[in-house]
């Protein structure tokens, strides 16, 4: 690999993180559209710069960008306090507004026909090999002064994000904060346009942010991780577009980046798919369970000769629960050596019968807790306590015990075991 590719790697790898810090702090503030606002006003800056100065110094053609950025900023500040509209409308009316600029300046840049004009085309589609040192210096600069000021303000800007009314009631400047944030932003993507093209570079900022909040973290692991996926996929997406010619830059950032938030969303240990899905079946499983084990205390109580061993017919003859999920609720209780079977028949363990015991409890002291606290009719508890019997805790319970004063019987003048 020759120090050309190289430095595309480590300029396309600096940008992602940078982005995706700053992706981090507009996700928790719930505005994840500006990244889009910002991106399609860093156009008529641009075209702006070159028109003022008639060259493509890169330095001019960055502070036109962060200029007008800027602008778009506080022009959806003003439009947020002067009118009643949502968020997402006014982001997209700045986002409209200021592109529709900028696409006019370009085409007039453009129909000069001076050649100097030629390369503009990269801020539009994104091209990681135009990335010069300067830019890279650039970049590598806002992320060490970004990287140390949250080192030293992080609980501050965490106050701010978090519960910024209690930031203000304590005296902090959260303007300021809010402000530096908003500058690291567009500094963010002013800087990444040109690798990724202003129609893609939004997804630099919030893609990385997105999939890392399906992965339970801290609040500072929180940027570092995204940083590092950021500055990865960036890099990675630059090889693929140096490696096959044709791809373009911020197409080929984009997949990677795709491919690990779907690879988050689908595997995250916080709010992943998969882990919800098996969260979501070893909670039914459960329900099922219980409500089987509930059935051998119904049916002892009802049956003639006080029975302990009971046969699938013979539970299934109550009425509570239907054939497949008694069937899978005796299979799970028998592998879990929470019931017994022997001759055709099930019996709860010694154990098991403690556990039903508790369920008839919890469900008999829930009702009594709705009719005698809350003051609802008897008819109209037996639901929510069907549902209540498979959260409460044996915390709980105890809790709720020695609120009712240790009862003895529920609202049915039924026993509470």
């Amino acid at each position: 690999m020759n120090s050309f590719v190289l430095s595309i790697l480590v300029g396309s790898a600096i940008i992602g993180a940078l982005c995706a810090i700053m992706g981090v702090f507009n996700l928790l503030l719930k505005r994840p559209l500006i990244a889009d606002s910002i991106a399609h006003a860093t156009l008529p800056g641009i075209a702006l710069g070159f028109l003022l100065f008639n060259e493509k110094n890169i330095l001019i053609l960055f502070i036109g960008a962060c200029t007008t950025s800027m602008l778009s900023i506080f022009y959806s500040d003003w439009l947020k306090r002067k009118s009643k509209l949502k968020n997402d409308s006014i982001m997209a009316i700045g986002l409209s507004t200021f592109f529709s600029i900028g696409l006019c300046l370009v085409s007039y840049v453009q129909n000069q026909n001076s050649g100097k004009q030629t390369g503009l085309e990269n801020y539009l589609f994104g091209n990681a090999s135009s990335l010069n040192i300067d830019e890279m210096m650039y970049a590598s600069i806002i992320l060490i002064a970004l990287l140390a000021i949250f080192a030293i303000f992080h609980k501050r800007f965490q106050l701010v994000l978090f519960n910024i009314d209690y930031a203000k009631s304590i005296g902090l400047n959260s303007t300021l904060y809010l402000f530096l944030i908003s500058l690291f932003s567009v500094l963010a993507i002013a800087l990444s346009v040109k690798a990724m093209g202003i129609v893609l570079a939004s997804a630099l900022l919030i893609s990385p942010a997105l999939a890392m909040r399906y992965w339970r973290t801290r609040f500072v692991w929180l940027f570092i991780l995204a940083g590092v996926v950021g500055a990865v996929t960036a890099s990675f997406g630059a090889y693929l577009s140096y490696a096959y010619n044709n791809t373009p830059t911020g197409s080929a950032i984009v997949l990677s980046l795709f491919i690990f938030v779907v690879f988050s969303v689908a595997f995250g240990n916080s709010g992943g798919l998969i882990k919800a899905f098996y969260q979501q079946r070893s909670r039914r499983r459960k329900i099922i369970a219980e409500n089987v084990l509930k059935l051998f205390y119904y049916s002892q109580k009802e049956h003639v000769d006080g029975e302990s061993y009971f046969t699938e017919s013979a539970l299934l003859d109550s009425d509570r629960i239907n054939e497949n999920d008694l069937k899978k609720g005796l299979k799970i209780l028998t592998r879990k050596g929470i019931i017994s079977f022997a001759n055709g028949k099930y019996k709860p363990s010694p154990e098991g019968w403690e556990y039903t015991l508790s369920l008839v409890r919890r469900h008999r002291l829930w009702e009594l807790y709705l009719t005698h606290k809350l003051n609802l009719d008897a008819f109209h508890v037996h639901q929510d306590a069907e549902m209540a019997e498979h959260l409460i805790t044996e915390k709980i319970e105890a809790q709720l015990l020695r609120y009712l004063d240790n009862p003895d019987t529920d609202p049915h003048n039924q026993q509470i075991p």
